[in-house]
């Protein structure tokens, strides 16, 4: 109920419970997985219908990559914050992206349940996928320039901030799933 209100200071940072804390954490492992089911349909629909190893293992390796790329982003992320921000605004951006993450996870659930069970095509699950996508960047940019670039003076810093960290990471995770997808189907 706090995520869209604007803080005057840094007092009124986002306060969860432990347990909270690992729910989203868990949520946010579902959205790895259900993005990395969502990659696989893809894959499977559009590149190749026959792989190397198991189907399991195929979604396991995707999977992989989807969690190595949100700790490394959450790792760069945070190392930025701790060097140009606050430790009270760092930790509230680092609550929100986590929170972000969690809802994403929720609003791909049904999407990918529809493909799974009700042979929802898979043109219509990319879309609404990258629809998730594009408004959870949205609440992210939202969040950053709200947390950290409340001034008009810094909408340099602010595009550049966003750009370098929310917009790049997800262009190499193109970049690497198109690879490791190629390396993954029987070549012929």
């Amino acid at each position: 109920r706090r995520f869209f209100r604007a803080r005057r200071d840094d007092a009124g940072a986002l306060t969860e419970t432990s347990s909270e804390l690992r729910f989203q954490f868990f949520l946010m492992m579902q959205t790895c997985l259900l993005l990395s089911l969502v990659t696989f349909f893809y894959i499977q629909t559009y590149v190749t219908d026959t792989f190397v190893v198991d189907q399991y293992v195929v979604i396991g390796a995707f999977f992989a990559i989807f969690v190595t790329y949100v700790m490394l982003k959450m790792l760069l992320q945070w190392l930025c914050g701790i060097v140009f921000f606050s430790r009270r605004r760092n930790e509230s951006w680092m609550k929100s992206l986590l929170f972000i993450m969690s809802i994403e996870g929720l609003c791909l659930l049904p999407v990918v349940l529809l493909h799974a069970y009700f042979g929802f095509s898979v043109g219509n699950t990319l879309l609404s996928v990258s629809v998730v996508v594009i408004f959870s960047k949205i609440l992210s940019f939202y969040k950053i320039y709200n947390i950290f670039f409340r001034r008009r003076e810094a909408i340099l810093q602010f595009f550049l901030y966003f750009c370098a960290l929310e917009i790049m990471p997800v262009f190499a995770l193109l970049g690497i799933l198109g690879m490791a997808g190629d390396y993954l189907k029987v070549n012929f």
